[in-house]
Formats: structure tokens, sequence, C-alpha cells
């Protein structure tokens, strides 16, 4: 079993290959009852202060239109603009014809819980923030008889002093 996102269906060619075939599921429900989503996105920007915004512009057009249809079969990751998701499932389908359309599905259900906040999201002081849970997971990784609920909360109120700073 894995937890994924619609790009890494690019990188199961050998899988499939092998003879080994796979469905998609949604997540369980988290511990407090409430379905999570993992929408996790790769955005194109154009930042305010570019010495060429009518090049860059160009480009990002390009890049999901033209560019994108040409682009998409190998990037992997399901189309935000709607009218282009029919072509990504015809073409997935067509790469694993044992996965059923309910299946796909799931990815399209998913965008109903996107999570909050997202994956993509500005994150106040990361490197900090990095660092700190790296200290959680070696934590729960290395010591025996931890108490995690505990540690948990500390962890989350470490995180908010350093997002807060």
């Amino acid at each position: 079993m894995g937890l994924t996102q619609t790009w890494y269906t690019c990188c199961l060619g050998d899988f499939a290959k092998a003879g080994l075939e796979f469905q998609l599921g949604i997540q369980p429900l988290g511990s407090n009852g409430e379905v999570s989503g993992r929408i996790d996105a790769d955005t194109y920007r154009i930042l305010k202060g570019t010495e060429h915004p009518q090049e860059a512009f160009d480009v990002l057009a390009y890049l999901i239109t033209t560019g994108g249809d040409k682009l998409l079969p190998t990037y992997g990751a399901m189309p935000a603009i709607a009218s282009k998701t029919d072509a990504f499932f015809e073409k997935k389908s067509a790469d694993y014809p044992f996965v059923t359309e309910e299946s796909w599905n799931v990815f399209i259900q998913g965008l109903a819980y996107p999570d909050t906040p997202s994956s993509e999201q500005y994150q106040p002081n990361s490197i900090k923030a990095t660092a700190r849970f790296a200290t959680f997971f070696d934590l729960m990784n290395n010591t025996v008889d931890l108490d995690f609920e505990a540690e948990y909360q500390k962890l989350v109120d470490d995180l908010n002093a350093i997002y807060n700073e």
C-alpha cells in the first residue's frame, strides 16, 4: 500500500510490465473522524518583479495550453484545467487497463477534501520547523516507551511558537 499523488502513476510502468496490478482507494478517516485529503499541486508563477512580464506570461500560457498537452503525459499529474482531465485519464487507462474507472475517480473525489493548510502553502520559519519535525520523528523512531501524546502536544506547541516568531 502506498500513499501518493497522481504524478506517481508515471513511475508504475515497470510494476505493470511485471504483471502486477493495482487499484486506488480513499484514505481512512483521521483520528478526529474527518476526511483528510492530500492534494499536491505543482504550480507555475510569475514573480511580480520580473523584468520580462510579457515573455513570462507567454511561456506560462504555453505551459497551460499547447505545451501542457505535450507535457502532461510525461509529467504524470492530473491537470487542474477540467477540460483536460478526460484526456489525462484516457492516457492513464491506456497505460494501466486493469485500473477501474471507479478507482481513477478517487482522484476526482479527493479534490473535495484539500489539506488546510496546503502542502504547497508557505510555511513560516520553514528551516526551523523542519528541524523540529525531524527531532519529533527521531523521537518516534528511537525512543522505547515514548509518551506519544505528550511529545505530540510538545511538537504542536513548539510549531505554533516557531510559526508565530
